[in-house]
């Protein structure tokens, strides 16, 4: 063997998350003892960071709940709106329809009575042309 492919064997390669198992795994001695409370502190930041993670995504829930619900609301009332408009259009458009509807029989009977009068008129004139 070279010396170069012997160094390469004889080395060992930990993977990087092996050192925190292996603190983990140590037996705690009176000196060790601040690491463990520098972690437990850590954990300790950690878990209220978690909680506080927790509760702003469940507030932002909420309030994109609320959203959303106050644009259906929105959504609805603009739809019942334009219902309604179009409801009071189709009621004015039969109301002009049957008002026109009697003007142009007030017309027609109005042009009829002028006929009848005219016709009269014309039989009164024939009848005193025949009498003399």
């Amino acid at each position: 063997m070279t010396p170069r492919s012997q160094s390469a064997c004889s080395r060992r390669v930990e993977s990087k998350y092996l050192g925190s198992l292996k603190v983990l795994d140590r037996k705690v001695s009176l000196q060790e003892s601040q690491p463990q409370a520098a972690d437990s502190l850590r954990a300790a930041v950690y878990q209220e960071w978690l909680q506080k993670k927790k509760e702003k995504l469940r507030e932002n829930m909420l309030l994109k709940k609320k959203e959303d619900l106050l644009k259906e609301k929105k959504k609805r009332e603009e739809e019942a709106k334009k219902e309604d408009a179009v409801a009071s259009y189709e009621a004015w458009k039969e109301k002009k329809a049957e008002s026109l509807k009697a003007k142009a029989k007030e017309m027609q009977d109005v042009i009829r009575k002028q006929q009848r009068a005219t016709e009269e008129k014309e039989e009164k004139r024939q009848s005193a042309q025949q009498v003399h």
